[in-house]
């Protein structure tokens, strides 16, 4: 399975989100892409969710290094 870090996922995010920002509605098509990065990141925000470990927060884990 593939598995990101936290580190990527929260890029990943942003990326969505700048992406999201700056659709330009006047285009055909904007709001079909608009609404995939809406999704596509509420994705990446569940699966950071899924993959907190409380437990590591003084030693790093294969996610946090």
């Amino acid at each position: 399975m593939m598995q990101f870090k936290e580190q990527e996922i929260d890029r990943l995010i942003w990326a969505c989100q700048y992406r999201k920002e700056h659709c330009d509605f006047n285009k055909k098509g904007a709001q079909y892409w608009y609404d995939t990065y809406h999704k596509l990141q509420h994705k990446l925000e569940t699966y950071r969710e899924e993959l907190d470990c409380p437990d590591c927060k003084y030693v790093a884990c294969n996610i946090h290094d």
